[in-house]
């Protein structure tokens, strides 16, 4: 017998996606645009894209065993998003303290906010593939995923017009956006938190990645993801510093 979906926990996951890619498109997505014009220079603009990444990456590896330690799945994600939340409040105090002051605890608390981004993801994927149907599976994050790239998208171009009216203050108008991305996530953490883990007390896998490189069952997935990371690695390459040139080079507003 098919498992019937719960329309309640299909339409808060979706909110909670739309309300993370808000937070997204208005904060994420500005934040090496506020680095520049603090007077960031070209290194520490690749360090503010490779040390978080890398850090995130790493504390992925520690997900399993923290939801093996607490044997709660959703606490474990609600917590890390908690602290996502907070990195936000942490950002946006840089605003009001020199750059000098500013440049490097914006490296710090933006490492926050990607490694508990990251720290969640695993577990929150595994919780929503015990809760979504098989059957429904497919249509229910395609149609999640377009409604949170809407959301991310209106949001990016919401605070590109905002930055633009605020430009003689800009200051100000990332002050705002910060404040946005951190009312948004806590909109997220809300639309998650009324809804069930039913795969709680199951131990989740411990696979190493030395033991994963090496088994001999692992072929496919091994070849996707050293693909993967290859073309991860071409694109943080070079991508990082699209900022610098748009701003310093090409002379850019915030909403082109």
């Amino acid at each position: 017998m098919q498992k019937k979906p719960d329309e309640k926990v299909l339409d808060r996951s979706i909110k909670d996606g739309a309300a993370y890619s808000i937070a997204a498109g208005a904060g994420e997505a500005y934040v090496a645009a506020y680095a520049v014009m603090r007077g960031a220079s070209d290194a520490f603009i690749g360090s503010l894209t490779s040390i978080p990444a890398l850090v995130g990456a790493l504390v992925q590896l520690a997900a399993p065993y923290a939801a093996n330690k607490f044997r709660n799945r959703k606490l474990v994600v609600l917590g890390s998003i908690a602290l996502n939340a907070l990195s936000w409040l942490l950002i946006l105090s840089t605003v009001f303290v020199s750059a000098e002051a500013a440049l490097p605890s914006l490296l710090i608390f933006f490492t926050i906010y990607a490694a508990t981004n990251a720290f969640a993801n695993p577990l929150w994927s595994g919780w929503m593939a015990d809760l979504i149907p098989e059957q429904v599976r497919g249509w229910f994050f395609g149609k999640r995923n377009a409604v949170a790239q809407m959301a991310s998208l209106a949001a990016t171009l919401a605070a590109g017009f905002l930055l633009g009216f605020l430009q003689n203050d800009a200051l100000l108008g990332f002050a705002l956006l910060f404040s946005a991305a951190f009312i948004a996530r806590l909109a997220s953490l809300r639309f998650l938190a009324f809804i069930p883990d039913e795969g709680s007390s199951a131990p989740a896998a411990t696979e190493t990645p030395f033991e994963f490189l090496k088994s001999p069952f692992n072929a496919e997935a091994r070849a996707t993801v050293l693909l993967t990371s290859l073309f991860i690695f071409v694109v943080y390459f070079a991508s990082p510093f699209f900022v610098v040139y748009q701003f310093r080079d090409l002379h850019f507003g915030y909403l082109e």
